[in-house]
């Protein structure tokens, strides 16, 4: 093999393997947004039933913390300081899911 081929064999591989990362990297990057989406789900899973039903309201529905505490019964002051232990319940759950 000439210098001149293997250089084009070496670009040509070059070119492959550019093209196999960037396919790969969105693969990589759905299967790390699941690995979170699977352990987020696992987490709001030990949470108490109030505070899962508090934090849904929050996070996924975006319902103002008034609104909140009609729904819930309970003053506004409650809801914030509920939701502000409910959010680090889910960050300290979140972080034991990492430890092996």
């Amino acid at each position: 093999m000439t210098k001149d081929e293997e250089l084009q064999a070496l670009r040509e591989e070059n070119r492959i393997l550019k093209r196999l990362v960037a396919e790969l990297l969105p693969l990589k990057e759905h299967l790390a947004q699941a690995n979170v989406r699977g352990r987020l789900h696992d987490s709001l899973t030990k949470l108490s039933r109030e505070d899962r039903i508090l934090v849904t309201l929050w996070y996924w529905k975006e319902l103002p913390v008034a609104e909140i505490a009609v729904i819930m019964g309970k003053t506004e002051a409650a809801i914030r300081k509920r939701l502000s232990r409910a959010q680090q319940r889910l960050k300290e759950l979140m972080h034991e899911s990492l430890d092996p």
